[in-house]
């Protein structure tokens, strides 16, 4: 294990990452509005026809008047989620799980290769990436010694 995170390229690793997070994100703002298009079509209506009902004279400055009993009767119009919008919603959600821990553990492994190489403590920043990650790296970068270049 040690001879392949001393060994692994990670600024191609992290490109990588970037370009997964990329294509995730655009498959979730893409998938789930898809999915819940029923839904969103469902709500627009019904605002479309709250806004063609005359105001109530018992709204408040902003013209909106909360009434938890018409609020029931507004979400029962609309069409409950399916199975399959929630595996599309679990299944994002697992994605960004999987995603995060990956970018974690490249982060841990970045920060100890690049200790060894600059001859520091491996198992303080090893430590230090797995519970601060991001602040841990902005540390690294501040406490290194890396002598100019001419």
């Amino acid at each position: 294990m040690k001879n392949y995170v001393m060994t692994k390229n990670y600024k191609k690793a992290f490109r990588r990452l970037i370009i997964c997070f990329v294509i995730l994100v655009v498959i979730s703002a893409v998938g789930i509005p898809l999915s819940l298009s029923q839904q969103i079509h469902d709500a627009s209506v019904l605002k479309q026809q709250a806004a063609l009902t005359s105001p109530d004279p018992t709204d408040n400055d902003d013209g909106h008047h909360y009434d938890a009993h018409h609020d029931e009767a507004w979400k029962s119009q609309i069409t409950p989620l399916t199975a399959m919008n929630y595996v599309i919603i679990g299944a994002v959600i697992m994605l960004m799980g999987i995603w995060v821990i990956l970018y974690w553990l490249t982060v841990v492994a970045w920060l100890y290769k690049s200790a060894a190489v600059a001859g520091m403590n491996l198992s303080l920043w090893a430590i230090l990436g797995t519970f601060l990650n991001i602040f841990a790296v902005l540390a690294f970068w501040i406490v290194r010694d890396r002598p100019a270049r001419a």
